[in-house]
């Protein structure tokens, strides 16, 4: 073999070497970088799960094969409890809707008065339409219900979630509000076969109003 073969054919397996261990080191800095951000979400939960007292300003729009709406959002939590009100062009006018421990109670612009243990169906029954409120007030803040069963994710370095997929519903966070100690969603969609939300927060205040 000549030397100038001989350096062709060294100089080939050493390509070959480093793209194989190139290749091993792929998956390993993948999986760093996976374990950073799984860090990062449990730190946020963390964070999340003291915040008991919150509300969130900003628009909901809703569209379905019969229908699509949208309306002004105040979303208030406090200890367990919330209150959702929705104004604009709802077709019901203004609507309330308060969740307690004890049940559901929704209220409409006629100043009529409806009570139940389930959001959505109450929803369904009387405005003909319903979001799914249960796991909203999670999901809203970047968290998994945990009344529900795990959630799908995937998550961006910082370890807040990209999407959440429960209870049927795809979760998509598009954009985030520095709030406090961790980043709050600031536009979300949600998607369950053909019905289709889009939540965007304009304002995040927390603690006690």
């Amino acid at each position: 073999m000549g030397l100038a073969t001989w350096r062709r054919t060294l100089a080939g397996a050493a390509l070959v070497v480093l793209a194989a261990a190139l290749g091993g080191c792929a998956p390993l800095l993948q999986t760093a970088e996976g374990r950073a951000a799984d860090a990062a979400w449990e730190a946020r939960r963390t964070a999340l799960a003291q915040l008991t007292t919150w509300r969130a300003l900003g628009r909901l729009s809703l569209q379905s094969p019969e229908q699509a709406w949208h309306a002004g959002l105040l979303w208030a939590e406090d200890a367990g409890g919330y209150r959702v009100r929705l104004s604009g062009p709802l077709g019901q006018g203004a609507v309330e809707i308060q969740g307690e421990p004890t049940g559901i109670t929704l209220r409409t612009a006629r100043g009529e008065s409806y009570a139940a243990t389930d959001a959505e169906t109450l929803m369904r029954q009387i405005l003909g339409w319903s979001v799914p409120l249960a796991g909203l007030r999670y999901w809203i803040l970047g968290l998994e219900d945990p009344a529900a069963e795990p959630a799908r994710r995937s998550l961006d370095p910082a370890g807040r979630p990209l999407t959440l997929r429960q209870a049927g519903w795809e979760v998509r966070y598009l954009a985030y509000l520095p709030a406090g100690p961790v980043d709050l969603p600031g536009r979300l969609d949600l998607e369950r076969g053909d019905l289709k939300a889009r939540l965007v927060i304009n304002r995040w205040d927390l603690g006690p109003q």
